[in-house]
This record gives C-alpha cells, sequence and structure tokens, in this order.
C-alpha cells in the first residue's frame, strides 16, 4: 500500500514496522492559518504488518512531573514493540497514564491504521 502524508498542522505520522518506529511527514502550517501555505507532501510505501500511528500534538504537550513535556521521545519508546493497531493505542495510552499529572489541558487523539496481509 502506498501513501502521501502531509502535515497541515499536526505532528508528523509514525510507522511502525517490526516494532521499529520512524517518522513520516514533515511539520507544515497549520490549515486555514497561512494566506499561502506550502506543504511538503511524503510518499511512503506501507508494507504489511506495519501500522500508522496518527496523533494530536496534545500526545506529545501532555505535562508530566516538572511540566516535563511527554513529547517524542517517549511516544516513539512507548510504540516500539507493538504488534498491532489496538496494541499501539494500548501502549500509548498506558504511557499517558503513568506520566500525566492532573487534566490534560489539549485535546489527545490516536488512530492506528494496520496493513492487514
Amino acid at each position: 500500500m502506498r501513501i502521501d502524508v502531509v502535515c497541515a498542522g499536526h505532528p508528523p505520522a509514525l510507522l511502525i514496522e517490526r516494532g521499529d518506529v520512524r517518522a513520516l511527514g514533515h511539520h507544515g502550517p497549520l490549515l486555514g492559518a497561512v494566506a499561502s501555505p506550502r506543504w511538503e507532501r511524503v510518499r511512503a510505501d506501507i508494507p504489511a504488518g506495519a501500522i500508522l500511528v496518527l496523533y494530536t500534538d496534545g500526545v506529545l504537550d501532555a505535562t508530566g512531573h516538572g511540566r516535563e513535556r511527554f513529547g517524542e521521545q517517549r511516544l516513539a519508546g512507548a510504540l516500539a514493540g507493538a504488534t498491532d493497531a489496538q496494541d499501539a493505542i494500548t501502549r500509548i495510552d498506558r504511557a499517558l497514564e503513568r506520566f500525566r499529572l492532573g487534566r490534560q489541558a489539549d485535546d489527545t487523539a490516536v488512530l492506528a491504521i494496520e496493513h492487514l496481509p
């Protein structure tokens, strides 16, 4: 399966292949916020068994002790080794629950898509 990824204000998608996590896409201007926006399209092949994870910046911006952000490194660490789409979502949910302090100030949404063989 081949996809095109364009980030219009959201963070890059994450692709999990055989447990390894890599980013797809480049940060771009928020859709509707710039008069003449330019976005970079990234084309990627998604092999059977791979998982594509889309998420809002609220996941990265979740705060923990000392107002530290959850961030990209923790997200990738939580997803490393994920075996399917449900496992990816469960791993993010559990990692955020362990990390967060208090109520979340920003939206937190995650979509995981698995390319079935």
